[in-house]
């Protein structure tokens, strides 16, 4: 029997109110018009961000690549490509970003805003891609696996600007020129083979391309503002000369790079014009704003019996599970940032949620260690306020693979059980959905709202299962296409003084996923209701009390035609959280 013991610790550094995944609902109380000036974006700037980036290299065109000398047995390969001739690859790479910035901006004809900035962002944005090559064309059974790696080092901008400011508020969109420093890899071979030949091909390059992008920026404190952009790189094709390390051998492909960021911005204005006078009647409230931030510190440290996966098989061929107990360690630390916006007739939300993960396991035979951010999820909310009885809204939730979905041979085994760490997965592909739905103000109390969403899955690369587990064996990287979903969603909420609860039903409609464009999990439908309940107890110091229980059913997502019953599952939780409210 395995026996393990995990404990876990979470920090909160910043504390900020609850972001929207968390709020309670409750009737919207429709803001007072405000009197206060325009406000100016007139100003030079300098300031920092953080984010996250993914994108893609195509490799294609490959010449060159030539075996060098390899045992007298096997002459015959001598001269003759590794296999790389026939290479025609897309590898994805993703990671953290952070850097300066600076700039200046000019406000005109009341509301629109031009501007040039500069930036430059360090980046640890990686990928890599395990597949396999054939060297003799004639004899496919001889195989040698190989490794694309890619790295971004850093990434450079220089843009103009043009925006509309809403009284503070500037929606904008930048373009220009950009740069950029890549590293590129072919790792060919395994050290232990004494038969085939092994190769290091290593390549760097900078390139010059251009850059588009858009953002919101919005001032909070004297001379400081933050903002939230993406951004677009297109760095064109160039061919890439590599060398082998190993050997006199040359050999060149043609690389197209294209990467797409996220990024979170803190401005410092070192002179600001004035506000600018308000002319003719004002015709409508102002939208008032407010802003959160809040992130945390999640440790979680393990022992066992036996390391994760528990099947995993001893080294050297030997068919007996892995008998040397187990460890591991992760530290999580993920974050929130939050606009909301509202008026008389219109509440404006806007989110983005993300994170930053290093897990290691230290069990001998899955030792492996990474560090990555994870993906980041962003969305936008409209609400209607100008009906009576009636809150209509419009959102749109994204899915940004900034996170690690591939791991490397060594990478692998950091992926833990979830049961023992906080998260075991980093990262999967781009997804968009789009949700409509209404709010219906019951009483002052309870708000009842209804809702359905579409979310159109991307594709992304994910590693493939080891054989057998923990034997050496690189994995091979596999072409994950999940399955788009239909959700409908219907939610009771209720507020009254330091109660707060709400009631959630959702079906979902998975459709079917495939791996390598063959379809392995079929559709299906999942079902879940859930409840919450929170007392926020008196007192400055006293903390909140939190009831969860939720319950769901499942059709089996399978490709066995055989029909098998549904599965249900239930789940019961009780927290208290102390200490003083803001």
């Amino acid at each position: 029997m395995s026996r393990v013991f995990a404990v876990g610790l979470a920090v909160t550094l910043f504390g900020g109110s609850a972001w929207a995944a968390d709020l309670t609902y409750k009737t919207p109380v429709k803001a007072e018009p405000a009197a206060a000036p325009a406000f100016s974006s007139t100003g030079c700037y300098v300031g920092g961000h953080v984010g996250g980036g993914w994108g893609t290299r195509d490799i294609s065109g490959p010449s060159g690549f030539i075996l060098p000398p390899t045992n007298p047995f096997l002459t015959f390969l001598n001269g003759t490509p590794f296999g790389v001739n026939s290479l025609n690859e897309s590898v994805s790479a993703s990671g953290l970003l952070g850097g300066v910035q600076a700039g200046c901006k000019y406000q005109f004809a009341q509301n629109w805003v031009i501007g040039f900035e500069g930036e430059y962002s360090r980046t640890q944005l990686t990928g890599d891609h395990q597949l396999s090559l054939t060297p003799v064309s004639f004899f496919s059974s001889v195989t040698l696996p190989a490794n694309l790696h890619v790295q971004t080092d850093w990434i450079a901008s220089a843009t103009a600007t043009l925006g509309y400011s809403f009284n503070g508020l500037l929606l904008y969109g930048k373009g220009g020129a950009a740069w950029t420093q890549n590293k590129y890899g072919i790792a060919i071979g395994e050290p232990e083979d004494t038969v085939l030949p092994q190769a290091d091909f290593r390549a760097q390059d900078r390139r010059t391309g251009w850059t588009a992008g858009a953002g919101i920026e919005y001032p909070f404190a004297n001379n400081f503002s933050t903002k939230l952009e993406y951004d677009y790189y297109d760095f064109g094709s160039r061919n890439q000369l590599f060398a082998d390390q190993m050997s006199p051998s040359l050999g060149s492909v043609d690389i197209r790079q294209r990467i797409h960021a996220v990024k979170l911005g803190l401005n410092y204005y070192l002179w600001n014009a004035p506000p600018l006078p308000v002319t003719g009647a004002v015709t409508a409230s102002p939208m008032s704003w407010s802003e959160t931030f809040s992130t945390e510190a999640r440790y979680f440290s393990w022992q066992g019996t036996r390391g994760t996966p528990t099947n995993a098989i001893a080294p050297g061929g030997v068919t007996m599970p892995l008998a040397t107990p187990g460890s591991g360690a992760e530290l999580y630390t993920p974050y929130a940032a939050q606009l909301v916006g509202q008026s008389n007739d219109l509440k404006i939300e806007m989110l983005m949620r993300g994170g930053w993960v290093w897990a290691r396991q230290s069990t001998a035979g899955l030792t492996g260690t990474v560090a990555t951010a994870t993906d980041t999820a962003a969305s936008g909310t409209i609400t209607y306020l100008g009906l009576r009885g009636l809150q209509p809204f419009a959102s749109l939730e994204l899915n940004l693979p900034t996170g690690l979905a591939a791991l490397t041979a060594t990478q692998v085994n950091a992926r833990m059980d979830p049961d023992l760490v906080d998260i075991s997965t980093f990262g999967e592909g781009l997804n968009i959905g789009p949700t409509v739905g209404v709010n219906i103000p019951v009483t002052e109390a309870w708000l009842l709202t209804m809702s359905a969403g579409y979310t159109r899955r991307g594709a992304y690369d994910m590693e493939g299962p080891l054989t057998p587990p923990g034997d050496g064996v690189a994995p091979q990287s596999v072409n994950i296409q999940p399955g788009d979903a239909l959700t409908v969603t219907a939610v009771l909420g209720y507020q009254a003084g330091p109660l707060s609860a709400k009631v959630t039903g959702t079906i979902t409609k998975n459709g079917t996923t495939k791996e390598n464009d063959t379809p392995f999990v079929k559709p299906g439908q999942r079902s879940l209701i859930a409840g919450t309940a929170s007392y926020d107890w008196p007192g400055g110091h006293s903390g909140t009390t939190t009831v969860n229980a939720s319950a769901g059913i499942a059709t089996p997502e399978s490709l066995t035609s055989m029909p098998t019953p549904p599965v249900t599952s239930t789940a019961m939780s009780v927290g208290r959280s102390a200490g003083a409210r803001s």
